[in-house]
């Protein structure tokens, strides 16, 4: 049940990141907006002890890893020069 509840969430915030994109001057990854802020809320949730640390536990750590792919993919983008040896810059 936490994995429905925080994909549902992520998707919520994705869809209402997307409706914001169409007035803000400037654009924002949707996808990254929306999952970076779930496993922020969802994380800030458990710290207040709101939600259950354990059965969330998973769900979080999967979020963040997304987010750190996200950030290492928009950097290889960013940073040509690391081309040749893209390996051992995201490491």
């Amino acid at each position: 049940m936490p994995i429905i509840f925080t994909l549902t969430f992520a998707l919520i915030l994705t869809i209402a990141v997307h409706l914001i994109n169409k007035v803000l001057p400037f654009r924002v990854c949707p996808a990254c907006a929306g999952v970076s802020t779930a496993w922020f809320l969802i994380s800030f949730a458990v710290w207040l002890g709101w939600l259950n640390f354990l059965q969330y536990q998973l769900a979080i750590a999967i979020l963040m890893g997304g987010t750190t792919v996200g950030i290492a993919s928009q950097a290889e983008k960013k940073f040509p020069k690391f081309a040749d040896n893209i390996f051992l810059f995201k490491i």
